[in-house]
């Protein structure tokens, strides 16, 4: 995983922790290469904290590809294929 720049203990980045931002990107994140595409299903309830992980960690918006009520198809082109990669 990558090593991230630590962030006050009381500070919110989007509304969340950064152990809530971890957590959520370390769930959908490739773990042999966090820089790569990602493409993952997630819980309604894991929607919004999950979008703001990859927004945190990737600096890239994350797409809704598709939805069956409880489940949401979510993509991003990843780290490396953003704004702030090597391509």
């Amino acid at each position: 995983m990558m090593t991230i720049a630590a962030i006050k203990s009381d500070e919110r980045i989007g509304g969340y922790t950064q152990e809530q931002l971890q957590a959520a990107f370390t769930a959908v994140a490739d773990p042999a290469d966090w820089r790569a595409e990602i493409v993952a299903w997630v819980r309604r309830d894991q929607l919004a904290v999950t979008i703001a992980a990859v927004e945190f960690y990737t600096a890239t918006k994350m797409q809704v590809l598709a939805d069956d009520g409880d489940w949401f198809k979510l993509h991003s082109v990843g780290y490396r294929k953003g704004p702030a990669g090597d391509h």
